[in-house]
């Protein structure tokens, strides 16, 4: 309904006029989730939900009557442009398209990255409303708010809040609303378990079928229940059930390329080695790396399919490599040679060239993702695993590619394993068997001037 309250003068709604009334008048009826959150007088508020629950819906109506107040601004904040413009495009709905109040300017432009709207009671050359993207950082300063939502928020970067969002909510003590599907446990998580410590918080989490109307048969939905049946049991626990799992999604959700991504080109001073997963038919991976003081640099890459054993060792003497790290299964023995490719590797060439060092490191799957994961900065360790930036383009996608199973019929070993897609997982197994040798190399060798097949083997 449209409302007839609206003035080219200022706002109707003052401190007295509360969200509950703003609601009557609009006619919103928000679903069990929604209301929690409504009903919370928490200043930070969150907002943990399932696909489809409407959090965005909830969102704008939170901050509405907020927006409609004389002298107030805000800013909805994503990790891209395109995830704010869903809050933002139920705000516009209601408060332009529905309701008809007057804005003296107002933008929306997804592409461009300006969506804003200016009311006649907005501050001076300030928006009432704002998108911000946290790819632009920098755009992050400036006015105090009076609110702000931050959504996507798990796919967020904890700092985003601490150093640039609560400073910006403190002259006016600012409300925010952290709206988000879960992703693994992190900072959001850690967020999640303050709630119960810290005053003024509130902390919310709430399945898809709680929007009943969308899913008017609740748990019980033909809908919920076909994507219980499609998903994989810990996908349905994050995105429907929303649920915190380690087992979802991304793989190295530690990887930050403002972080893991840097400049290293060969140093012949540096001890240099090679990380292999092998391929015939399948891509065959190899990865040149250096030590460094404490940390790893992977400084070139070479990812192809149809090597055979006499081609991998050419192409690994690209660089005077000490150590190749190769996948275990590089000991069987073909049945075309007789002898197996890390042999192959292992052996003097007939003008007389020494063969390679081989070592296969042999650690459950588990292990291995745990090492990188180690070495990349877990639970806000400092990292000890970088990429050349130019050189490593292929492994820095495999990182964006390498996740777990989403759907029942990708479940390979154990749903718990990464997904084999046949691209991203050949660099990310190489990596993984040769952060699992390097990293004894560091603790137990390097330290100790020992670089070689003598603290490896």
């Amino acid at each position: 309904m449209e409302t007839d309250v609206a003035t080219q003068e200022q706002s109707i709604y003052n401190d007295e006029f509360t969200k509950f009334a703003y609601f009557d008048v609009i006619g919103y009826k928000p679903n069990a989730g929604q209301l929690e959150v409504h009903q919370s007088n928490a200043r930070f508020k969150v907002w943990v939900a399932g696909r489809r629950l409407g959090k965005s819906v909830g969102d704008a109506r939170e901050v509405e009557p907020l927006i409609l107040r004389e002298g107030t601004t805000g800013w909805i904040v994503g990790p891209e442009y395109s995830a704010c413009e869903k809050d933002f495009r139920q705000i516009w709905y209601s408060l332009i398209d529905k309701q008809q109040w007057p804005a003296t300017r107002k933008y929306y432009n997804v592409k461009a990255g300006q969506m804003e709207i200016h009311f006649p009671w907005s501050p001076s050359q300030v928006p009432s409303v704002i998108c911000k993207s946290e790819r632009y950082a920098s755009s992050l300063v400036g006015e105090g708010l009076d609110w702000a939502l931050i959504v996507e928020a798990a796919k967020m970067k904890k700092e985003t809040w601490t150093q640039l969002i609560r400073p910006a909510l403190a002259d006016k003590q600012g409300i925010a609303i952290f709206s988000t599907t879960p992703e693994g446990e992190n900072w959001i998580y850690e967020l999640a378990e303050d709630c119960k410590r810290k005053d003024g918080w509130e902390f919310f989490q709430h399945p898809s079928w709680l929007n009943n109307f969308i899913f008017p048969g609740g748990r019980n939905d033909p809908e919920i229940k076909s994507l219980e049946d499609d998903l994989t049991s810990y996908m349905f626990m994050q995105e429907v059930e929303a649920k915190f799992t380690s087992y979802t999604g991304q793989v190295y959700k530690e990887f930050e390329p403002l972080k893991h991504v840097v400049s290293h080109k060969y140093d012949a001073q540096l001890p240099t080695f090679a990380f292999l997963d092998f391929g015939i038919s399948n891509p065959c991976a190899i990865l040149w790396a250096q030590i460094k003081g404490n940390s790893i640099y992977v400084f070139d890459e070479m990812i192809s399919s149809d090597m055979h054993s006499a081609m991998v060792k050419a192409v690994v003497r690209r660089y005077p490599t000490l150590v190749i790290f190769a996948d275990p299964a590089g000991n069987q023995k073909t049945m075309v040679s007789g002898t197996s490719i890390v042999s192959e590797l292992r052996k003097k060439d007939p003008d007389g060239k020494l063969g390679l060092t081989v070592v296969t490191p042999v650690a459950r799957v588990i292990d291995r993702l745990n090492v990188v994961k180690l070495l990349l900065g877990k639970n806000k360790e400092e990292p000890h695993l970088f990429f050349d930036k130019d050189r490593t383009l292929l492994t820095q996608a495999a990182f964006r590619g390498y996740r777990y199973p989403a759907r029942r019929s990708e479940v390979g070993e154990a749903p718990e394993l990464p997904y084999k897609d046949g691209i991203h997982e050949h660099p990310m197994d190489a990596l993984g068997y040769g952060c699992l040798g390097l990293k004894n190399v560091i603790e137990v060798g390097y330290s100790t001037g020992k670089v070689g097949a003598e603290v490896v083997g």
